[in-house]
C-alpha cells in the first residue's frame, strides 16, 4: 500500500486569513484560563480597537517576501486577492514598483491612495532620483512639503542622492536651505 505525500494547502487570502485566526485563537485560549476571561475580551477589544488587522498584516508580510524574491507579477495578483489593504500594502507593493523600474504604475498606486505617509512619499521620491527623474523627484517634494506632509531626513538624503550633476546645482542650493530651516544640516553631514 502505497501513501502519498501530502501536499500543502493552497496559499491563497482565505487560507492565511483561517489559518491566523487559528493561532491567534489557540495562543489567547492557551495563555488564559477560564478565570480570566475578562481579559481575553479587554485584548480582543484593544485588538479591533486599534484597527490591527492580522490577516492584512500577514498578506502584507507575503507581498514584501514575494517583492524580495522578485516576484513583482506574483506580489501584484497577492495584493489585488487582498480584502483589506492599508498604507503598508501599498508602500510595499509601489516600492517593488519602483525597485523594478516601473515608475508609471508606482505613480498611478501613489496617485490612487486616500492617504500617504513620509514614508510614501520618500519612496516614490526615491523611485525618481534612482531612475535618473531629478526633478521628478523635487517636484514631487514641493507637493508633499505643499499639502503638509513633513520631510524627515531620509526624504531629504533621497532626494539629494538624485541630484549629482552641475545641471541641478540650483536645486541642490534649494534643498540645502530647506535642510538649514528643518534643523536637518547637521545630521547628514
Amino acid at each position: 500500500h502505497e501513501t502519498k505525500p501530502l501536499s500543502p494547502p493552497p496559499m491563497n487570502q482565505k487560507y492565511w486569513t483561517n489559518a491566523i485566526q487559528k493561532i491567534s485563537s489557540s495562543f489567547i485560549s492557551r495563555h488564559f484560563t477560564i478565570s480570566q476571561s475578562n481579559t481575553k475580551h479587554v485584548i480582543d477589544a484593544r485588538i479591533i480597537k486599534t484597527g490591527f488587522d492580522p490577516a492584512t498584516s500577514h498578506a502584507n508580510f507575503q507581498l514584501e517576501k514575494l517583492l524580495r524574491k522578485g516576484k513583482l507579477y506574483k506580489a501584484r495578483q497577492l495584493f489585488d486577492e487582498m480584502p483589506n489593504r492599508n498604507v503598508v500594502s501599498l508602500n510595499t507593493l509601489i516600492s517593488g514598483y519602483v525597485k523594478s523600474g516601473n515608475l508609471v504604475t508606482a505613480r498611478d498606486l501613489f496617485d490612487g491612495m486616500t492617504s500617504r505617509t513620509a514614508v510614501t512619499w520618500t519612496i516614490l521620491i526615491g523611485g525618481y532620483a534612482k531612475h535618473g527623474y531629478p526633478m521628478e523627484a523635487f517636484k514631487l517634494y514641493a507637493d508633499m512639503y505643499g499639502r503638509g506632509t513633513m520631510p524627515d531626513s531620509v526624504t531629504f538624503t533621497t532626494l539629494l542622492s538624485g541630484f549629482n550633476d552641475e545641471t541641478t546645482i540650483n536645486q541642490i542650493v534649494q534643498i540645502h536651505a530647506l535642510l538649514v530651516k528643518f534643523g536637518f544640516d547637521c545630521e547628514l553631514t
